[in-house]
């Protein structure tokens, strides 16, 4: 099972940019699923109104997937539970 923790960029539905810190990890028995926590001091530009469904990954090196925001926390940090879709970016 593959994972991967540190530095990403969350690319909302808006096209907006934000900087997070992420734990992700494949999920067990399905490769092409994938999910994690995403962590933000500067949710700005998060909206929950966005379309999530819509929203990106993208790791440091560029390797990217998309993800659904399954669920949002706000405060200091901002938490944001992901579940991704496809092939992992990671691994």
């Amino acid at each position: 099972m593959s994972r991967y923790s540190g530095p990403a960029t969350l690319v909302t539905g808006a096209g907006v940019e934000i900087a997070v810190e992420v734990d992700l990890e494949e999920e067990p028995g399905a490769p092409s699923r994938w999910r994690g926590r995403a962590v933000t001091d500067d949710p700005a530009g998060l909206d929950p109104s966005d379309d999530v469904g819509n929203a990106v990954l993208r790791l440091p090196d560029g390797r990217a997937g998309r993800v659904v925001v399954a669920h949002v926390a706000f405060g200091r940090p901002v938490t944001i539970e992901l579940a991704g879709g496809g092939p992992p970016p990671f691994g």
